[in-house]
């Protein structure tokens, strides 16, 4: 997983900016990076996976100056890249998981484009998405062509001169395609078709369930599984549930 942060202000942004995407740290273990735009771009990547995000750059977040930035926390491409076009110089960063990332690389390099960003010995996914934003006759058509072709999932900042460009990714509550998901791959396995029809499966009641939790068990190698209920988080922790953020299980951020 990965997650991005952006923030327009009145003031100076890279203290919001540095504390903002250092709480986004759980969603990545490679690559951190900062970019704010003031009279000049600044741009800070470091490589995060053997120490906090917030001492890698709480340096370099004092000599960045301007009152708009974008910050990544990711799992496995270098970023911010800032990118040169027709639009105007912009930072891009992005969170998500493209799926047919060799497959449109491949189209673009037959058409003679190059990329200079790679990841892992891969293309960097990050760079095709700026690539394909550029293509575009304008920046929203640009970004929109971009869903249009990958496979998978992008939630994307972009940062100009002008302001931030912010397009969520189409699965909404999620970073992923839901082909990612534990419980979807259980239950492709166990129907051996794509179904449609889950309401057996989140019945933890039903033989369905079972069969989909040993199969995730029997998967990670563990002896005991059981999914997280909110009821059961709730008591645990002993705070009403009102004060919660339970988004990633409802899609519900909003605390009282």
């Amino acid at each position: 997983m990965s997650g991005v942060f952006g923030i327009v202000s009145n003031r100076n942004c890279s203290d919001t900016l540095l504390y903002g995407t250092d709480y986004h740290s759980h969603m990545g273990t490679e690559y951190g990076g900062m970019a704010v735009f003031g009279k000049k771009f600044h741009r800070s990547i470091h490589d995060i996976s053997k120490a906090q995000f917030k001492s890698k750059f709480f340096d370099d977040y004092k000599e960045m100056k301007g009152n708009m930035g974008v910050g990544v926390v990711s799992d496995r491409d270098p970023q911010p890249l800032i990118v040169a076009s027709k639009f105007g110089n912009f930072a891009i960063v992005m969170a998500g998981l493209i799926e047919n990332v060799s497959e449109l690389a491949s189209g673009l390099l037959k058409e003679g484009e190059t990329f200079g960003e790679m990841s892992s010995g891969g293309i960097n996914s990050v760079e095709l998405v700026a690539k394909l934003v550029t293509r575009g006759k304008t920046l929203s058509q640009g970004i929109e062509g971009v869903y249009d072709k990958i496979r998978g999932s992008a939630s994307i900042l972009l940062l100009q001169k002008d302001g931030i460009c912010a397009a969520r990714d189409r699965f909404a509550l999620s970073t992923r395609s839901t082909e990612e998901l534990a419980a979807r791959k259980a239950i492709l396995a166990i129907e051996e078709r794509h179904f449609e029809d889950v309401r057996e499966y989140i019945d933890r009641r039903s033989k369905k369930y079972q069969e989909m939790v040993n199969w995730i068990g029997k998967e990670l190698g563990v002896t005991t599984l059981k999914y997280q209920e909110i009821e059961n988080m709730v008591e645990a922790i002993g705070l009403p549930r009102e004060k919660l953020c339970l988004y990633c299980w409802i899609g519900d951020y909003s605390i009282k």
